[in-house]
C-alpha cells in the first residue's frame, strides 16, 4: 500500500524542512508520496478521476470530521493497510479556503485534527506528524518519550 499526502495551496518554506523530515522517517514504514497543488482545480480533477477507482481511499481534513486520538488513527490506518482492496490511502489537506465541493463529494472519510481550526500549513504539518506517530504506535516504537527518560534516569541512578 502507498500512503499519499496531497496538500492544496502553496506551502510556506519554513515548514518544508520539518515536513520533509517526517516524510523521510515515514519511508521506513511505508511507501509515501507527497503531492502539492498550487491550483485547487488540478487537485480536484485528480481526486475526482482517482475516486472512480475503488482501490483508492481518500481521507480529507475537515473541521466537522471524525476526531481520533493518535492510537485510534493508528488503528484506522492499520485497518486500511490490512484491506487488500485498498492500494492507496490518500490524505488531503485543503488550502486556506478549505476544500472544493467536488473533492468533498469524492472523499471516503473526513478527519478533524481538533475542534479548533488551524491554518492550512499547520494542518499539513500536524497531519504528517500524526501519520508518522500512527506508524510508530502500530509498530510499538521504542522511540523515547518523556516518561522513558525519567525511568532511564532512575535506573541509571540505581546502578551507581
Amino acid at each position: 500500500m502507498k500512503i499519499r499526502l496531497i496538500k492544496i495551496g502553496k506551502v510556506k518554506k519554513d515548514l518544508v524542512n520539518i515536513v520533509d523530515n517526517y516524510v523521510k522517517r515515514l519511508k521506513g514504514f511505508a511507501k509515501i508520496e507527497i503531492q502539492e497543488f498550487k491550483n485547487p482545480e488540478h487537485a480536484s480533477r485528480l481526486i475526482v478521476e482517482e475516486s472512480a477507482l475503488q482501490q483508492n481511499y481518500f481521507v480529507a481534513l475537515d473541521e466537522h470530521g471524525v476526531s481520533w486520538s493518535s492510537p485510534e488513527l493508528a488503528k484506522f490506518i492499520k485497518q486500511k493497510i490490512d484491506n487488500p482492496s485498498i492500494k492507496n490511502l490518500t490524505f488531503v489537506v485543503g488550502g486556506p479556503y478549505g476544500l472544493d465541493k467536488k473533492i468533498k463529494k469524492e472523499v471516503s472519510t473526513f478527519w478533524s485534527l481538533s475542534r479548533a481550526v488551524f491554518p492550512s500549513d499547520l494542518a499539513w504539518l500536524l497531519t504528517v506528524e500524526q501519520i508518522y506517530r500512527a506508524f510508530t504506535i502500530d509498530r510499538k516504537s521504542t522511540r523515547l518519550n518523556s516518561s522513558h527518560l525519567v525511568i532511564s534516569y532512575a535506573v541509571f541512578c540505581l546502578k551507581k
